[in-house]
């Protein structure tokens, strides 16, 4: 099941993975985030991720919920 298309979507925040060619670490929490899921191609909100996280991003949707 796909997230609605009311909800905003995050590109997250990635970073180069020295430790495998052409990978890519992920923050904490944005690496499974539904967040990151494709959205609606023309009408899609999108947001920035915030740029600091203290404990764990508040705006993360775990997978398996929506």
């Amino acid at each position: 099941m796909t997230l609605p298309f009311d909800i905003a979507r995050c590109a997250g925040i990635s970073f180069p993975d020295a430790t495998v060619p052409g990978g890519i670490d992920w923050r904490e929490g944005c690496e499974d985030c539904r967040r990151r899921e494709p959205g609606h191609p023309e009408r899609q909100a999108h947001m920035s991720p915030p740029e600091i996280i203290a404990f764990e991003c508040a705006y993360r949707i775990p997978k398996g919920e929506s």
